[in-house]
């Protein structure tokens, strides 16, 4: 197991404890310190399993009188276990650094940069402390935890997909500066590496003489380096990754990543040193064949840093020799944030909702808890986002549906497996004695039972507890069984009003439902299915069908009025004659095609203009029939 906390939104830090810090917009960080002293303690985080190494992190702005001290303290995976002392993993004196001596206890001892544990643990908490004697003030943007217990998943078959690229970066070697340094600073030389990419282009032994721990006059402290990164408004961590998956996210996203080897004699082909105890090296991209692409600051030349690591022998010797350890580097922009509130509103333009109307032109849509956007800016407390589980089609292709979220409502955090999905239009689940109301379509991580409860994981990483009958199962299910899922679950909002971009059950008032397009993107989510957000690319997406071939949960499409081609509105087939639609004027009902359009489904034909008499005086609209089963 393998990992990562890094809290770097609102939410992220909402149940901290925080003294003399105030929050600063989204888009520069958490907290500005408010005088001399300050302190920031975290909750008690769990971790999905027990873990034995710990490695923390941070990205601050401090004056040059500044400090700033990580600890951390862990709670043993044993009962009636007590919490641990504070460990000391780190501080910083304005751009200095120092590792703290070496702390041991029954619980374990720091070394360096890790705590290494004696037991297991299955929690921790962090602390910040913060001081300036002057008049300026610190800003802290970002704080990681990262934790493991050497436990390697089996590997998988290579897949193609967009990590087969390779980001082109300046390659440098170490062996090419000062002798002094010379062996000394793979660590630096591949982080200079990484940041050139991102605009800072460091001599380096100047990011060497940057990141050296003060204590132990090494180079190649991981959470030193980490931290000089995100000096200057990138995202820098540490991370223990649980697999070259992991790796190939990073790279797809146009990330480089610095990884951590040892390896003997023998064991990576084509390297240029023949074993190490602990070597870092840029990896920039994967070959068609899924071997791993890097700058190896090794080389004894620039010009022959790019190396191809056989896939199998990179795996051994960075996921297996060293946990997967890694410095993730990048800008805030284009990382996968995942909403961690019943559900966030996607807006047109970044602005308060002052009065919630049930025909808001600002609201676009809505994002389930759970579901990951792709941060593309921040704009003070807000991202403009694309929402991943609701396709959208522009000149540019398919995407996630764009809009701006309040900050307030993100994690900054990978979604979790699913399992589950909410099947009732609203279900309670209690996690440390606070509710949480989950909309239908929410998918959720169950990880066991207690008390006749389904205890499911959240984004958080902590548990919480939910009645099983508001769970539907999303493994394999039959095509019937996916259509009368599809059909019970609209069937809930019947009698509830239309809303304008509505896609959630749990809405700012009990009469309220969803708009059209919304209603049946809830329904689909129980049957398994991530379906377009708008009308007119849910008829994109769909396969064209004949009305004789319909079949309950099958959809139908209506074009703007006038024998317009621009499709605006979706209903879902119910059987025989009848639909089931979200519409303006009477919300969620059931209807039928001999009322609406004067003629039966059966005489109907895809592109027919039709009659609709839902308006007065009637509308000339064409009809079309798509299926997703």
């Amino acid at each position: 197991m393998s990992y990562t906390i890094v809290h770097r939104t609102p939410l992220d830090v909402l149940a901290d404890r925080a003294a003399g810090l105030k929050p600063v917009p989204f888009s520069e960080g958490l907290f500005k310190t408010t005088g001399t002293a300050a302190e920031l303690v975290s909750p008690v985080l769990e971790t999905p399993a027990p873990f034995n190494r710990l490695v923390g992190s941070w990205n601050a702005s401090l004056p040059s009188s500044g400090t700033l001290i990580l600890q951390a303290k862990i709670l043993p995976a044993a009962p009636k276990a007590s919490w641990s002392p504070w460990f000391e993993l780190g501080r910083q004196d304005g751009g200095r650094f120092f590792s703290p001596d070496r702390q041991e206890n029954a619980y374990g001892f720091v070394d360096t940069d890790t705590l290494t544990l004696k037991k297991p643990a299955a929690a921790f908490r962090y602390r910040i402390i913060l001081r300036q004697p002057g008049a300026a003030r610190a800003v802290l943007r970002l704080v990681a935890m990262s934790v493991s217990d050497g436990k390697i998943r089996p590997a998988r078959a290579f897949a193609p997909g967009p990590w087969i690229r390779e980001i082109r970066v300046a390659p440098r070697s170490q062996m090419t500066v000062q002798s002094k340094y010379r062996r000394d600073i793979c660590s630096p030389t591949s982080l200079s590496m990484a940041l050139s990419l991102w605009g800072r282009v460091l001599p380096t032994t100047k990011v060497a003489e940057s990141v050296q721990d003060q204590t132990s006059e090494i180079y190649g402290d991981w959470t030193f380096n980490t931290a000089f990164a995100g000096t200057d408004g990138l995202m820098s961590y540490f991370s223990y990754l649980d697999s070259l998956r992991a790796l190939e996210r990073e790279i797809a996203a146009g990330r480089p990543v610095v990884a951590s080897v040892s390896f003997g004699p023998g064991e990576l082909s084509g390297a240029p040193i023949k074993k190490t105890k602990g070597h870092l090296m840029l990896v920039v991209g994967f070959t068609r064949a899924g071997d791993v692409i890097v700058l190896d600051p090794a080389a004894p030349t620039a010009k022959t840093a790019r190396r191809i690591y056989r896939r199998k022998e990179f795996r051994e010797v960075w996921l297996v020799h060293k946990r997967g350890a890694a410095y993730l580097i990048g800008p805030l922009e284009n990382r996968v944030m995942t909403v961690g509130v019943t559900d966030a509103d996607l807006l047109a333009e970044p602005s308060v909702r002052s009065n919630h109307s049930r025909h808001d032109p600002n609201l676009l849509s809505q994002v389930l808890y759970g579901e990951p956007v792709l941060v593309r800016a921040a704009r003070g407390d807000w991202a403009r986002v694309e929402a991943e589980d609701q396709p959208h089609f522009s000149k540019n292709g398919w995407s996630g549906y764009p809009g701006w979220i309040r900050a307030e409502n993100l994690a900054c955090a990978l979604p979790p497996p699913t399992n589950r999905v909410v099947k009732l239009k609203a279900a309670r689940a209690i996690s440390g004695g606070n509710t949480i109301l989950f909309s239908l379509g929410t998918r959720l991580d169950t990880v066991g039972s207690a008390a006749g409860k389904t205890v499911v994981r959240l984004v958080d990483s902590r548990t919480a507890a939910i009645s099983p009958g508001a769970l539907e199962t999303l493994s394999p299910a039959k095509s019937a069984l996916k259509r009368r899922r599809i059909l019970d679950s609209a069937a809930l909002f019947m009698g509830f009003r239309y809303v304008w971009g509505g896609r959630s059950g749990v809405q700012a008032r009990p009469s309220w439902g969803v708009d059209c397009s919304g209603l049946a993107s809830l329904a689909y989510r129980t049957a398994g299915l991530s379906i377009p957000r708008n009308a007119a690319d849910q008829k994109r997406r769909a396969r064209p069908m004949a009305p004789r071939e319909m079949k309950p949960g099958d959809l139908v499409f209506l074009s703007a009025a006038n024998g317009s081609p621009r499709i605006t509105h979706v209903m879902i087939y119910a059987g025989q004659d009848s639909f089931i639609e979200s519409r303006h004027s009477v919300g969620a009902h059931r209807g039928s095609f001999q009322a609406r359009f004067g003629v039966p489904l059966a005489r109907l034909k895809p592109g027919q203009t039709v009659l609709d008499r839902a308006f007065s005086p009637p509308r000339k609209r064409r009809i079309y029939f798509g299926a997703y089963l």
